[in-house]
C-alpha cells in the first residue's frame, strides 16, 4: 500500500454480504426509491434499485469494519427503512458510536458513498447534499477500498461557490456517462486520506447518549 495514498482495503465477508443483501431486498419493497433521486421523471428498475441499496450498505459496513479494527470504535449504522417519497430519505448513515464501551451520538452527520473500483468522482445528489462529512468506498469483488473522506466545506472554493456542479444530462467527466439528476462532486484525488484526523473528529464531536437525549427532550 502506498503511504502517500493511505487508501484502506477491507475484506468483504459473507456476513457483510448477507446483511447488505437483506437490507437491499427490504429497501425496495413498496417501490421504495423507484424514482431516480432528484429526477422523478426517471424510474429505476428493480434490479438497479436493489443493487444500489446493497452497494450502499456494503460501503457502510466496510467503514464500520475499519473503524472497529483500527480505532476500536463500534459504529452503529442507520438501518431504518423510510417508505414514501425520496425526500424522506435520511442523509446520516451512522446512528451512534461506541467509544471505550460508551454509546455516544455523533454530532456531525456522515454519508458513506459507494461506487465502482474505477470511479474517479465522489457524487452527491444535489437535493441530498445535507451531510457534514462524506466517506468514499470503492467496491470490487470481495474487497472494499476506502479512498478518502471530506467535509461538506471541501465542495466549495474560496469564493464560496461549488467546485463542481452538474445538471441532469451532464456527462461525468472522462466517462461519457450522463447523470440522471443534479449532482455536486469532488474528484477522488481531492479527498482527505488522513484517517487519524477523521477519527479525532468522530471521537471529539460526539455526545454521551444520555446527555444527547436530555438535550433533545
Amino acid at each position: 500500500m502506498s503511504e502517500k495514498k493511505k487508501v484502506v482495503e477491507v475484506t468483504i465477508t459473507q456476513e457483510m454480504k448477507f446483511i447488505a443483501d437483506s437490507y437491499g431486498e427490504k429497501f425496495v419493497v413498496h417501490n421504495k426509491s423507484a424514482k431516480e433521486f432528484g429526477n422523478h421523471n426517471s424510474i429505476r428498475t428493480l434490479p438497479k434499485r436493489t443493487k444500489d441499496a446493497i452497494n450502499g450498505k456494503l460501503g457502510e459496513l466496510v467503514f464500520a469494519c475499519y473503524a472497529k479494527r483500527n480505532y476500536g470504535v463500534t459504529v452503529v449504522l442507520d438501518n431504518e427503512l423510510r417508505f414514501g417519497d425520496n425526500g424522506d430519505l435520511g442523509c446520516n448513515d451512522i446512528e451512534s458510536v461506541f467509544i471505550h464501551g460508551e454509546e455516544r451520538v455523533l454530532i456531525p452527520s456522515v454519508d458513506v458513498k459507494s461506487s465502482q473500483p474505477n470511479s474517479r468522482w465522489l457524487l452527491v445528489e444535489r437535493h441530498m447534499f445535507k451531510a457534514s462529512l462524506y466517506i468514499m468506498a470503492l467496491l470490487s469483488e470481495g474487497v472494499g477500498t476506502l479512498v478518502g473522506w471530506c467535509h461538506r466545506s471541501d465542495f466549495y472554493n474560496k469564493e464560496g461557490q461549488l467546485k463542481y456542479a452538474f445538471d441532469k444530462g451532464d456527462e461525468i467527466p472522462n466517462t461519457g456517462v450522463p447523470l440522471q439528476a443534479k449532482n455536486v462532486a469532488l474528484r477522488i484525488d481531492e479527498l482527505n486520506n488522513d484517517w487519524e484526523k477523521l477519527f479525532m473528529i468522530i471521537k471529539g464531536c460526539s455526545m454521551r447518549r444520555e446527555f444527547f437525549n436530555e438535550a433533545n427532550s
